[in-house]
């Protein structure tokens, strides 16, 4: 029996935490450069782009909807049987109502981060270069 259980955990380290490690490393090294890209925008004074991924908007669907409805399924699963149990009613009711309201109040952050945001950009300073420096752009009359 124990000579199963350790094959079957040495089967798991190829399968499950190699890919896992792997997997960890290369989001990391995602988001390494992400953090790099942002901060080479900011100094060259590039509007930022908020790019919104749509697993945030899962998540808070999760928590509004899926929450509450297995809350309630397992107070129905728990009074199927020949006793009835109130407090699993309240419980669930309890765990389905802070679900939804919590949910909502995620849902509401993520819109407000999508929103578009006004950049204020500096204003000019008298004397100082201006920011589309006019010598970068060949025109067709400099040409002669």
């Amino acid at each position: 029996m124990m000579s199963d259980f350790i094959r079957a955990f040495a089967l798991m380290i190829p399968v499950v935490i190699v890919p896992s490690a792997l997997l960890a490393r290369h989001l990391g090294v995602r988001r390494k450069m992400s953090h790099v890209e942002r901060m080479r925008a900011i100094e060259l004074g590039h509007p930022l782009v908020s790019r919104s991924p749509f697993w945030p908007s899962l998540a808070a669907i999760a928590i509004g909807g899926v929450v509450p409805s297995v809350a309630f399924l397992c107070a129905f699963l728990v009074n199927t049987g020949p006793t009835t149990h109130e407090v699993a009613w309240v419980a669930a009711g309890l765990v389905g109502g802070l679900g939804v309201y919590f949910g909502a109040k995620l849902v509401t952050q993520l819109l407000a981060l999508g929103q578009p945001r006004d950049v204020a950009w500096p204003e000019p300073v008298a004397g100082a270069k201006p920011w589309l420096d006019p010598d970068a752009y060949d025109t067709v009359s400099r040409r002669g």
